[in-house]
């Protein structure tokens, strides 16, 4: 430590001055050009590429402004060798880690635009990303580490023999992170799209596939998260796949007087009217993304009778919608608009019914409100029969 003792204070005085004002300068940069002119100038423009250049340099001119004046320092000082040493250092690391952290981030940046851009192709969420950064950062950190004069051969070699007891400490956490791998990989489950888990009965609309989970929004608006083993290996319900538009089956009993021709053509000319008005809104709204079908592209409704029921014949009428959450929506138009459409073709929906037939014999006493046990033995009238209904 004699080469400490033998600075003078400018010697120390200077250096850190000098530091100072590049770390000022490289503020200054940061401020006022980066984010105020490049900013500018880059969201006037329609490439993205340099948006994703302006967001992973922030913060970095503080690096550079800060190796700017350690160089300076290290030719204010060049009579201190050992002070020269450590500015030395300190410019190559803050050089290698500033190139470390703008090479992670375009790298993330660049993976989660092509995402965005091409969706079937790599769904858009944040697991891919995260763990290219990851990896990025733990090579900058051995390159920091060789600029400063460590070894990383006995790095990697203890690393190595000590993976294995990381991986046993992190079974479940590494689990999620190759089940995460997986869905992305097999595209069973995309964000966007509904999805139902078969085991816990949530369901909602996919946000994000992360390193440990993945998140779900729920219609009521509530996150929740599900670990992605648990979806690599249970029974999900994506109800955007094959496709995006879906059946909405409706059941419908009408009265056995009606005529079935009659009460096919004005079912399906109100489904016909919802499914219509359902999809021009739809479109209209727009959901954030271009649509998948117009509302001339959409498949006619289509009409079954079922059963003959115990007071009614049941009918099914399915009809075609955009998405998962406009069934709601085509059931709710679809039931009002039925209804008052039977009331006006005079189409009746009856209301449950059952009849009790009893016989009753001519010697049995009949008081009010009373209704005597008949003689087996003894043949009923066509007068003594009472329907009940």
């Amino acid at each position: 430590m004699e080469w400490i003792q033998s600075l003078t204070w400018l010697d120390v005085a200077l250096p850190v001055i000098l530091l100072a004002v590049g770390a000022a300068g490289g503020w200054f940069t940061e401020r006022v050009l980066l984010r105020g002119l490049f900013r500018r100038a880059a969201e006037a423009t329609s490439w993205s590429g340099d948006n994703l250049l302006v967001r992973a340099l922030r913060g970095v001119p503080f690096f550079w402004g800060g190796a700017v004046g350690a160089y300076f320092a290290t030719l204010a000082v060049s009579d201190a060798p050992r002070l020269v040493d450590v500015l030395n250092d300190a410019v190559r690391v803050a050089i290698v880690w500033s190139l470390v952290i703008v090479s992670a981030r375009l790298i993330g940046g660049s993976i989660k635009n092509y995402a965005e851009r091409t969706g079937s192709l790599l769904p858009a969420t944040s697991i891919l990303p995260n763990l290219t950064q990851l990896a990025v950062y733990a090579l900058g950190v051995l390159l920091v580490l060789r600029q400063v004069g460590v070894h990383i051969t006995p790095v990697l070699t203890a690393l190595g023999v000590g993976s294995l007891a990381v991986a046993l400490a992190l079974q479940s956490t590494l689990a999620n992170v190759f089940a995460g791998l997986y869905l992305i990989a097999s595209r069973t489950i995309r964000p966007g799209h509904y999805v139902r888990i078969a085991e816990s009965g949530e369901e909602g609309y996919v946000t994000d596939i992360s390193w440990r989970a993945t998140t779900v929004r729920t219609i009521e608006d509530n996150a929740v998260v599900v670990p992605n083993e648990k979806l690599a290996s249970g029974i999900v319900t994506d109800f955007y796949l094959p496709q995006e538009t879906m059946q909405v089956r409706v059941s419908v009993g009408v009265d056995y007087d009606s005529d079935p021709d009659h009460v096919e053509r004005v079912t399906l000319a109100v489904a016909r009217d919802v499914v219509r008005e359902v999809s021009g809104e739809h479109a209209t709204a727009g959901a954030g993304r271009a649509p998948n079908a117009t509302p001339a592209d959409m498949p006619e409704p289509e009409l079954f009778f079922r059963n003959f029921g115990e007071f009614s014949l049941n009918l099914i009428v399915f009809l075609r919608v955009r998405e998962y959450f406009d069934q709601y929506r085509v059931r709710h138009l679809f039931m009002k608009r039925l209804i008052a459409r039977y009331r006006e073709e005079g189409i009746r929906i009856p209301f449950p019914i059952r009849e009790f037939e009893m016989e009753l014999s001519d010697e049995t006493e009949r008081g009010p409100g009373r209704l005597a046990r008949p003689d087996p033995q003894e043949s009923p009238t066509e007068s003594d029969a009472v329907s009940l209904r």
